[in-house]
């Protein structure tokens, strides 16, 4: 059960945040997988999620780059889901 979740979260993920320019392919990469342990781990902080303080650095240094805003982040999500959900299209 909990690889199916693993698996759906992973594609969530993809779907999601795959085609975000971020200004490095890398750091959309990056961000897929946070947010695959985001989705799968979302009652645990963020640096009891990472599997060392290297990896809680990196995550740090990725969410302070100017490129990765939470705008640049959701633009995409919402373009995505606002037509499925009856939002005004042109929203973002």
């Amino acid at each position: 059960m909990k690889n199916a979740l693993l698996l759906e979260a992973s594609e969530w993920a993809k779907a999601t945040f795959g085609d975000v320019r971020l200004g490095d392919k890398r750091r959309s990469e990056r961000v897929v997988r946070r947010a695959t342990l985001m989705a799968t781990q979302s009652d645990v902080c963020l640096p009891g999620m990472m599997k060392s303080k290297a990896e809680l650095k990196a995550t740090s240094h990725l969410f302070q780059t100017p490129d990765v805003t939470s705008e640049s982040l959701m633009r995409h999500h919402l373009q995505q889901t606002g037509p499925r959900h009856g939002l005004i299209s042109g929203c973002c």
